[in-house]
């Protein structure tokens, strides 16, 4: 079976469970399996906007791990975090230095994005920083492999997303020769540690993503993810299944497909513990114009770029 459902949402909507093995296998084929892959995402993109998905061949220890080396870097001393603070959007933010809807987010992060050489101004300029080996030996390795792992995975997605409109496994292959993907190292504190000053209920605000695709990976916390529905109310995200990634489109993609499929709003509750996760955006080529049939077009880095003044 190639979608499956479960009780997700607090308010007992459903949200979709796709195993995209079949493109994992083979991101060429149209097998039947590949059939209902692809059918099983576009319905899960049209009518929820947020999906798990399975079957991306990352073993479950090894997602553990990301998460693990995560938590012990937000777990050093506020110092030996700064050491590496951010420069040129890249590196580590304190609580309260990322920024939605003009409100500061209660949460702290490392950022790191593609060093490809097709990037422009400070992004072009400046280079991931990493903590020292001496600190952290397992930190680096561990998210490069999970970087290396999505980058091929968000290839065999956006095929079985191609198919799903009806067009070749190929269709987005021109805008994705070298993705400018971001990834995203999370801690959001308990709301006991937060400064007053912060609101102290929302760990990050309402917001789309920028590009083709986000993959989630989170600690599990209760009663932290919301989602905007299609009938317009919150509705909250629990009960992540432990081999799963959460799912959902960015701005880009829904441009791509002239909104057939949404992008959806999202934001991040505090909760009375911490919680870790690690988003990693899967996104067109710095450079690439993406394009709807309705003419509309929008190059993808000076998206990104008017997105990243606003945040920080």
């Amino acid at each position: 079976m190639f979608r499956r459902t479960i009780k997700l949402f607090s308010q007992g909507s459903i949200l979709p469970i796709v195993d995209i093995s079949p493109f994992v296998a083979d991101r060429t084929g149209w097998s039947s399996e590949h059939q209902a892959t692809a059918a099983a995402l576009r319905s899960a993109f049209q009518n929820e906007g947020f999906m798990f998905l399975v079957g991306h061949g990352m073993p479950r220890e090894d997602m553990q791990k990301v998460l693990d080396v995560s938590r012990d870097f937000f777990n050093l001393p506020l110092e030996v975090k700064k050491s590496i603070q951010m420069a040129g959007f890249r590196g580590y933010q304190k609580v309260g230095e990322n920024v939605t809807q003009n409100k500061k987010d209660a949460h702290e992060a490392m950022d790191f994005y593609s060093e490809s050489q097709e990037a422009t101004g400070e992004l072009l300029r400046y280079k991931n920083q990493w903590p020292d080996d001496s600190v952290l030996p397992e930190y680096r390795p561990t998210l490069e492999k999970y970087i290396a792992h999505l980058l091929t995975t968000g290839e065999c997605v956006m095929s079985a997303i191609g198919r799903g409109l009806g067009e070749s496994h190929d269709f987005f292959d021109s805008t994705m020769t070298d993705p400018y993907w971001t990834l995203r190292s999370i801690c959001y504190p308990p709301k006991a540690d937060l400064d007053p000053s912060l609101d102290l209920d929302m760990g990050c605000g309402a917001h789309t993503d920028y590009g083709y695709l986000t993959f989630l990976l989170t600690d599990g916390t209760p009663d932290t993810l919301q989602v905007r529905s299609l009938s317009d109310t919150w509705l909250t995200v629990n009960d992540v299944p432990p081999d799963a990634f959460i799912i959902n489109i960015g701005d880009m993609l829904s441009l791509a497909t002239n909104k057939v499929y949404k992008a959806t709003l999202h934001r991040v509750k505090s909760a009375s513990t911490q919680r870790i996760s690690v988003p990693f955006f899967y996104e067109p080529n710095f450079n690439a114009v993406v394009a709807g049939s309705d003419g509309t077009s929008t190059k993808y880095g000076d998206h990104l770029f008017s997105k990243l003044a606003t945040n920080f």
